[in-house]
């Protein structure tokens, strides 16, 4: 799957042009980040790319909305004035089996010690630090999702639509004859945001890794899927034994209202990758010289 585009919410003038695949860049990942941990630039002249997702956050109970997906963001020419700290936002925890509680959001991911990056027009722009919002929960039976990277959403007997702030937004109640609540937004297979319905918002992937997909919803009859990347399942499902979020920034699922104390399922961590731009190679490609004997 192609991976298009980043959103930047808090840079609007960072982010990559849509169209843009940054799968066929020439880049390396020189490292990656499931945990809190650090990085140490070779240089401050050195030119890096960073790319983040914030945690996915936890599935409501009892009739309720999945959650949302962590928001991602990718920034080029990134220069560090010193070694920078990495906090990788965590996955919010699945409501307990109760039937009013909202699950948890998820985290936050940045990186600290930013010295500037390079904007889509060529500018370079200074920035203290790089960070992603978590997503926001999914409601409780008759509460709102929360907002985040991408929504939650809404458990049942709620109407409102809680906004994902780079991704999708969370759905509201999808039947009310059915009691069923909203699934969690996703980031989208072109990250333009993909809005939770039925089942969460579906995710993308980059370098062949899937990411942030919304977790899906519960209702009194039936609960929805999580949302996918292609034909894999990505978000937590919903339902009597709700899934937890399948990979990084991903949503939980939501509880059904008629089974034995079952949680929402947990949002999945997010991840950071620092990527360095390489020149290709030229060797193997120069023809041999010859050398001409003088006369």
């Amino acid at each position: 799957m192609a991976f298009k585009t980043l959103k930047l919410n808090e840079s609007p003038s960072a982010h990559i042009s849509r169209g843009t695949d940054l799968n066929t860049k020439a880049t390396t990942v020189v490292q990656t980040n499931n945990g809190n941990g650090s990085f140490a630039p070779a240089s401050t002249k050195t030119n890096y790319q960073v790319f983040a997702v914030g945690g996915g956050a936890g599935g409501g109970g009892w009739r309720a909305g999945g959650g949302g997906a962590g928001g991602a963001v990718f920034f080029e020419g990134v220069r560090f004035n010193t070694t920078g700290n990495i906090s990788i936002g965590g996955g919010g925890g699945g409501a307990n089996s109760g039937q009013f509680l909202n699950g948890g959001n998820g985290g936050t991911t940045s990186i600290n010690s930013v010295q500037r990056f390079t904007d889509q027009s060529n500018n370079k722009n200074t920035l203290s630090n790089i960070s992603v919002s978590g997503g926001g929960h999914g409601g409780g039976q008759g509460q709102s999702g929360g907002s985040g990277g991408c929504g939650g959403g809404s458990g049942s007997s709620n109407t409102s639509t809680p906004t994902g702030n780079i991704g999708g937004n969370g759905a509201p109640r999808q039947n009310s004859n059915e009691y069923n609540g909203g699934g969690g937004g996703g980031m989208g297979s072109d990250l333009t945001g993909d809005n939770g319905g039925y089942g969460g918002g579906d995710g993308f992937a980059f370098k062949s890794v899937n990411y942030a997909a919304g977790g899906g919803q519960a209702g009194y009859y039936g609960s929805g899927g999580g949302g996918n990347v292609g034909n894999t399942n990505v978000g937590g499902n919903g339902g009597c034994s709700p899934q937890n979020g399948q990979s990084y920034g991903a949503g939980g699922g939501s509880r059904k209202n008629d089974c034995s104390n079952n949680s929402g399922g947990h949002g999945h961590y997010g991840r950071m990758l620092i990527l360095k731009y390489e020149e290709p190679s030229l060797a193997g490609n120069v023809s041999p010289v010859k050398r001409v004997k003088k006369l």
